[in-house]
C-alpha cells in the first residue's frame, strides 16, 4: 500500500477539488504555483491517477473506505 498523502497534499486536492486553479491554489496556500503543480503532478505519480480529477476521485474514494 502507498504512503498516505501528507497535509499539504491534501490540502491542494481539496483545493482543486472545490475547483480552484494552480494559480488560485497557490494563493489561498501562500506559495508559489510552481509548487502546487509540483505537488499535483506528485499526487498523480503517488495515486496512479490519470489526471487530477482521477485523483480526487481515487481520494475520495480511499477516504470513504477508511
Amino acid at each position: 500500500m502507498p504512503r498516505p498523502l501528507t497535509p499539504a497534499e491534501i490540502q491542494v486536492l481539496n483545493c482543486a477539488a472545490s475547483g480552484y486553479g494552480a494559480y488560485d491554489i497557490a494563493r489561498r496556500l501562500g506559495t508559489e504555483e510552481r509548487t502546487v503543480r509540483n505537488a499535483i503532478a506528485r499526487i498523480r505519480r503517488h495515486l496512479g491517477a490519470r489526471d487530477l480529477h482521477h485523483a480526487i476521485q481515487i481520494h475520495r474514494t480511499a477516504e470513504e473506505q477508511q
